[in-house]
C-alpha cells in the first residue's frame, strides 16, 4: 500500500498524539478506580468501558 501525503500527516500530527493522550486517560482512570474498588468492581467497569467504546466505534 502507497502512503499517501494526507495519510502520512494523519499518522505524524494526529494518530500518534491521539492514542497517547487516549493511553494516559485509561492509565489515570484506572488507576483511580483500582484505589477505590475491589476487583470485581473495577472488572465490571473495565468491560462497560469496553462496550462504550465499541458502541462508540461500530457507529462510526
Amino acid at each position: 500500500m502507497r502512503k499517501t501525503a494526507g495519510y502520512i500527516v494523519y499518522q505524524d500530527d494526529f494518530e500518534k498524539h491521539f492514542l497517547n493522550v487516549s493511553a494516559n486517560f485509561y492509565s489515570v482512570e484506572s488507576q483511580q478506580f483500582i484505589k477505590c474498588c475491589d476487583c470485581g468492581d473495577y472488572l465490571k467497569k473495565a468491560e462497560r468501558r469496553l462496550k462504550e467504546e465499541m458502541r462508540g466505534f461500530l457507529s462510526t
